[in-house]
């Protein structure tokens, strides 16, 4: 069993492919290519933790195309996720893997607060704008000294519009993580 995540794939919504720019001719070759591509990655025991923006559609149009999709899923809610479309979909989630505690939110704008027991956060909804980012949030003790965050955006536009492996996204941020404690290390020494 392998363990992936992803975002953003957006099934059935013609106009994010105009927004993203993304490369297909319209909504259909869309559709096929990002099942393809999930299907290809992912197998039918693997888990997939999908960050939010799944599909547009009725219920029974999801349904069919989560029948098509290989592996066990487990949906956090994105800004465009209809509750009722979709079955057993999460705010976010704290998971345990390769000994980090990982959170997974679909909008990074609502990383506010300094939670040490975060290690990073893998995030979406920003489509292609950035694959990571080091984030400044507030230090609510003393607001001299902001904390420096890690965010990875998993979303499909950033990882060639498929699944990525949550191994590759611990080693995208063990890349990271020296500038991360370079900076939080000079805030916390400002005077």
């Amino acid at each position: 069993m392998r363990y992936w995540v992803t975002a953003d794939t957006h099934f059935y919504h013609d106009n994010i492919i105009n927004y993203c720019g993304r490369p297909f001719i319209n909504v259909n070759q869309m559709n096929k290519v990002l099942l393809k591509n999930w299907n290809d990655t992912v197998g039918k025991d693997d888990v997939v933790f999908f960050v939010g923006d799944f599909s547009f559609g009725d219920r029974d149009t999801i349904n069919k195309l989560l029948r098509k999709l290989k592996g066990n899923k487990i949906f956090i809610k994105g800004n465009h996720d209809r509750v009722h479309a979709i079955p057993k979909i999460i705010q976010s989630i704290i998971i345990q893997y390769s000994n980090y505690n990982i959170k997974l939110l679909h909008n990074p704008n609502k990383v506010k607060e300094y939670d040490h027991n975060i290690d990073f956060y893998i995030t979406a909804h920003c489509h292609q704008r950035w694959k990571t980012r080091v984030f400044k949030i507030r230090n609510y003790i003393d607001e001299s000294r902001p904390y420096y965050v890690p965010l990875i955006n998993c979303g499909v536009d950033v990882w060639n519009y498929k699944p990525i492996e949550l191994k590759h996204i611990v080693r995208t941020y063990q890349e990271m993580r020296h500038e991360i404690e370079k900076k939080n290390k000079a805030s916390a020494n400002k005077r």
